[in-house]
């Protein structure tokens, strides 16, 4: 009895594996700026304009909160087809390398994500959507795929026209398939803003005042910081007195198609190196207390000694906005030394889509920046006033259509669509997304600045 148990044990075992392999596999990754958008069509039933016959289990890692992770897998059924969406999120640009099965060289070293490694359905033990999240921690490689592979979907902040050159160029030989297949568009319109790090916006302090000086950057300024890394406070401010007091910009790697639409709309080239430092001494994480300024190999602590860390160079940045929002919210800059100048205080300002700038903690008028004088807001994106936003594409790999993987990109396109039908319709809101029924504006190209229809 007790052997055949046994037996039955290891065959339900074995049949639970097989059930696992068998079932359909999407690989999808891209945006991180557009995640948490993707996460609320992904996360619903088709009753509630979601992907699935019914609510799906999901696995959710590596992120400050489940809309935010980089890693996500979700398991269910689609029109009765048992499916795992699997989710990497790690930049447009690279989302793009992944789907056209390119590398991309970052200054040396693969980019990250380009092509994907992604959870492995087999080792990974789903559990209920409520409590899917499992916190900030990246995975191991114990539930990790052993190689990278090639993606099927891949969301992007621009189009495959101005991506990284390496993927224009696959794309020549292979193009991607923009969905919807029945005729590609965009899904929607993606906001971005510009932001300051998160102060009190209170004290004495010449650095204290600069930082509460700091509202707005234009498209010069822009230019400049992109290629200086640092400016002194006056520069933005107008004030003679911020003179003494350094503005230092953080920002996104090359996988990102938030840094393509910065520098895009900034017009200072897609291609061209930027200078970006990172807070916290490393590009993934932040640390709660002191504040470490790194650059081209080495960081800098407030007493101006330097640290080595190899990880770190020039044109680089962080791999996601999230990442970018966690180094703003580190307080304190203004009553720090200065790591590279030594005066008494510092600032920092990155990019980021208002998603991620929602959760630095300042709030849109605390630390946000106007651009060009103009606040990012729903109204003034529709109605072409303000300028750093993108279009929202879905793209598939060259041999897409035909497969399953057509027909899930096909299904989380529409459901998007009815997630966001309702985004853009308040002119005050701050949406991070916007269904482009409520455009008035648009751009001829990634490289353009919006014109009234």
């Amino acid at each position: 009895m007790k052997k055949v148990s046994l037996l039955t044990a290891s065959l339900i075992a074995l049949g639970l594996v097989s059930q696992a392999s068998a079932d359909q596999v999407v690989y999808l990754t891209g945006s991180t700026a557009f995640r948490s958008t993707v996460f609320n069509a992904l996360s619903a039933p088709s009753s509630a304009n979601g992907v699935w016959d019914a609510t799906p289990t999901a696995y959710l890692i590596n992120g400050s909160a489940a809309a935010k992770c980089n890693f996500m897998l979700f398991h269910g059924n689609i029109s009765g087809t048992p499916t795992y969406i699997n989710c990497a999120w790690s930049g447009s640009d690279a989302g793009m390398a992944s789907v056209a099965n390119v590398t991309i060289n970052n200054d040396g070293a693969p980019l990250f994500g380009a092509p994907e490694t992604w959870l492995d359905v087999t080792k990974v033990t789903t559990v209920a959507l409520a409590s899917a999240y499992q916190g900030t921690a990246a995975p191991t490689s114990a539930i990790l795929e052993s190689s990278s592979r090639q993606g099927d979907l891949a969301f992007a902040d621009t189009s495959v026209a101005s991506a990284l050159p390496a993927i224009v160029t696959a794309n020549a030989a292979n193009p991607l398939v923009q969905f919807p297949t029945t005729g590609g568009a965009p899904v929607g319109v993606v906001a971005f803003t510009w932001a300051k790090n998160n102060n009190n916006g209170s004290g004495a302090s010449a650095a204290q005042t600069a930082w509460s000086d700091l509202h707005n950057i234009s498209t010069f300024q822009a230019q400049a910081l992109f290629g200086s890394g640092s400016l002194t406070a006056d520069f933005f401010t107008g004030v003679a007195a911020d003179n003494g007091t350094s503005v230092y910009l953080i920002g996104r790697n090359k996988g990102s198609g938030t840094r393509a639409n910065v520098l895009n709309d900034s017009t200072y080239g897609l291609n061209t190196p930027v200078v970006q430092f990172n807070i916290g001494g490393g590009l993934t994480t932040s640390p709660s207390g002191a504040l470490v300024l790194s650059i081209n190999g080495a960081a800098h602590n407030p007493a101006g000694t330097a640290v080595t860390d190899p990880g770190i160079s020039q044109d680089d940045g962080y791999e996601s906005g999230g990442n970018v929002a966690n180094a703003l919210k580190v307080a304190g800059s203004t009553a720090q030394q200065d790591p590279f100048t030594h005066a008494s205080g510092w600032i920092a300002i990155g990019y980021l889509s208002a998603s991620d700038a929602s959760g630095i903690g300042g709030g849109t008028t605390g630390n946000w920046l106007t651009e060009n004088g103009v606040a990012e807001s729903d109204g003034a994106i529709e109605s072409g006033e303000y300028s750093f936003w993108g279009y929202e594409n879905l793209y598939g790999r060259a041999n897409v259509v035909g497969t399953y993987a057509e027909t899930v990109g096909n299904v989380i396109y529409n459901s998007i669509e009815a997630q966001i039908v309702n985004n853009g319709s308040n002119p005050a809101n701050n949406d991070v997304a916007i269904n482009i029924n409520f455009m008035n504006a648009s751009k001829a190209t990634d490289f353009s600045f919006p014109t009234h229809n």
